[in-house]
């Protein structure tokens, strides 16, 4: 059972409605549309929610994933290179790093320079890309 974010809510069908085909409808496509926002927004069936991917090494995630940096060396983080809008990505540098965290953007800046650089521990910027801007910010 996951966190309550992370679930589409259930629509159920008022019994009223039941007996009227072009209700049973209308209540399919409302709760087709509620689920595929749900998909497609940052919380839903996501590891940001108490799970990520833990990394030491040169690494490139996928969308809307977090991950937590426990090197000890140098890292990059790469972004993949086809963001769509409103895609969104968490990089932490744990407290047990003891080395600098490089978020690359793959040809896309992040707040106008094609790197960030995590370095103090603890540092978990959240990204979101905006395909007006084409780039990454800082939210």
């Amino acid at each position: 059972m996951g966190d309550a974010r992370t679930q589409a809510p259930i629509l159920e069908l008022p019994s009223e409605w039941a007996g009227d085909p072009e209700l049973v409808e209308y209540h399919t496509q409302l709760t087709d549309v509620i689920t595929k926002l749900y998909e497609n927004s940052f919380w839903y069936n996501e590891r940001v929610t108490a799970d990520y991917t833990s990394v030491n090494t040169l690494y490139t995630p996928v969308p809307k994933e977090r991950i937590v940096c426990d090197n000890t060396s140098t890292m990059t983080a790469t972004l993949y290179s086809d963001p769509r809008d409103g895609d969104e990505f968490i990089c932490e540098r744990s407290a047990a790093s003891t080395a600098l965290v490089t978020i690359d953007g793959n040809g896309k800046n992040i707040n106008g320079s094609s790197t960030q650089v995590l370095s103090n521990a603890c540092d978990a910027p959240h990204l979101h890309f905006w395909e007006d801007d084409d780039e990454w910010g800082i939210v």
